[in-house]
């Protein structure tokens, strides 16, 4: 485990008026990281920011890439002695007596649909230590921007940021890194074969959240939610693949996600999809609009799990790269997302756009019962 330190030179060099503090984020690396972080020249070692070790390799490469890094001198507490270590950085439980743990994040490029994949693995390790007699429930150091996807969940003790202070991480006895491999993960949570645990995700949404996005989106018509782009670009398709859906279903109302500078509130084009963005700030603004439609299609992103996971109709269109998570994702997507339908998956992504946009119109038909569009 690393503590972050007031970096002097730095900040002599960047304010000839010798600020007494820094203030960053690490948003720029991470979009899902909105802590804000806060340095002072000697402070307090229960006041200074702590960080896993791997999370501490990975800021230290990205150095030269973001000059505000250099805010802040990483001191290894290795070196400390006594209570001045932290809690024990542990592999394993085997051997260990029963105590308090904190899960530290430890991976900069976790992204949402990482985080919800994660959470049937952490769910069966939280029942793996109780069952060895672990009585203390784990706390869990996470990316700011994800609390939304914990909320409801029972099988933690508390959340952390992902940069809690020294005080905040001395009171446990134990700390362990989270999200470095499918293979520690599924060890650490003692998973032989998928099969034997339950996998189905649910996130839950505050019971305000779902009454807001009933009066947000009151229109009796049936609601579809379109998204065509990816960060990855090798997952982002052409809205011309979705055209004809929404020129078939004309009693349905369109909605989708643009962002950037490039792109504005309300209808893309005439009678075409409403881009909801920029009114969509948070995680749980996103769910609370993919909660409240009647199906979702989408190319395979975080949106396609957040989606599934609530329990929404959710069609994703698999193309271009996939990304698997060996024989767990998208392998065992029926397991863990019941109202997912895939396109092109079983197909092994070498379907025409001709033959993706009939799958889609054939799928929507499917999900949206007919009455349902003639009432409309």
């Amino acid at each position: 485990m690393y503590v972050l330190n007031f970096n002097p030179s730095y900040h002599a060099l960047q304010s000839p008026d010798l600020s007494d503090k820094s203030s960053f984020s690490l948003r720029d690396l991470c979009p899902y990281m909105l802590q804000q972080i806060e340095l002072k020249p000697h402070a307090d070692l229960a006041d200074r920011p702590v960080t896993s070790w791997q999370l501490a390799k990975q800021l230290q490469d990205c150095r030269k890439k973001l000059s505000t890094l250099k805010a802040f001198r990483l001191e290894n507490l290795d070196a400390h002695k006594g209570s001045h270590r932290g809690p024990e950085r542990i592999e394993t439980f085997e051997g260990k007596d029963p105590g308090k743990l904190v899960l530290m994040t430890a991976n900069l490029k976790r992204g949402l649909s990482d985080m919800i994949l994660l959470q049937p693995i952490i769910r069966q390790q939280a029942k793996r230590l109780q069952k060895m007699g672990w009585k203390d429930k784990f706390s869990i150091s996470v990316s700011s921007g994800f609390d939304d996807l914990f909320y409801g969940q029972k099988y933690f003790d508390r959340l952390l940021p992902e940069m809690p202070t020294f005080g905040e991480i001395s009171k446990f006895d134990y700390h362990m890194e989270y999200g470095i491999s499918l293979d520690r993960m599924k060890s650490l949570a003692d998973i032989s074969e998928w099969e034997e645990i339950d996998l189905h995700v649910e996130l839950k949404l505050p019971a305000k959240a779902i009454s807001a996005g009933k009066k947000r989106f009151a229109s009796e018509n049936p609601k579809i939610f379109l998204h065509w782009e990816a960060f990855d670009t090798h997952r982002t398709l052409p809205f011309d693949w979705f055209k004809p859906v929404v020129d078939q279903f004309k009693d349905c109302d369109f909605y989708c996600t643009l962002f950037g500078k490039q792109h504005q509130s309300g209808e893309i084009y005439e009678n075409g999809p409403v881009n909801l963005w920029p009114e969509e700030k948070s995680i749980l603004d996103l769910f609370i609009t993919l909660k409240s439609m009647d199906v979702v299609v989408t190319t395979n992103t975080g949106i396609a799990h957040a989606s599934a996971a609530l329990g929404t109709p959710t069609i994703v269109i698999f193309s271009g790269r996939l990304y698997g998570w060996g024989d767990y994702w998208p392998k065992q997507h029926k397991s863990l997302y019941p109202t997912m339908h895939t396109i092109g998956l079983e197909e092994n992504l070498k379907l025409t756009t001709k033959e993706i946009q009939k799958r889609i119109i054939e799928k929507v038909e499917m999900l949206i019962p007919e009455h349902e569009l003639a009432a409309a």
